[in-house]
């Protein structure tokens, strides 16, 4: 019988708690507590019986509304590309997307793929899954 601290639903619990919990000046306080995003479970059953287990080790924990809370009713387990398409538009986000489409098109005119699909490709063959780009520097 697996510890509940290695199941990864436990660990998932734990750390959506600690970003709620963060202090201002702490990792990710401006994306989730100091945005009012609050973790509102009050078991870790209660989360485990809404959410399921972890379908996959791919899987991510995902609110379906980014402005709500972790709560009943507003969690899932995600896929990496449901739970990009389901981030907010920050000012860096918007500044990158912009940028897409220019250095994109330079991408797919040699390579003949669609703008988008050739940036986002860079970015997946490389590994870079979060804001600052260095094909958009």
């Amino acid at each position: 019988m697996c510890k509940l601290n290695s199941m990864p639903e436990y660990i998932a619990y734990m750390n959506a708690q600690a970003r709620c919990n963060r202090l201002p000046g702490e990792q990710d306080y401006d994306d989730y507590a100091g945005r009012g995003i609050r973790f509102l479970f009050t078991s870790f059953s209660q989360f485990l019986e809404e959410v399921g287990l972890k379908p996959d080790s791919q899987y991510l924990l995902d609110r379906v509304d980014n402005d709500g809370n972790y709560e009943p009713g507003n969690v899932r387990w995600a896929t990496p590309s449901d739970s990009a398409k389901n981030k907010r538009l920050t000012e860096a986000r918007v500044t990158h997307l912009t940028r897409i489409s220019t250095l994109g098109a330079a991408v797919a005119k040699q390579s003949g793929q669609a703008a988008t699909i050739a940036h986002a490709r860079w970015h997946v063959n490389r590994g870079i899954v979060k804001e600052g780009c260095a094909l958009c520097q």
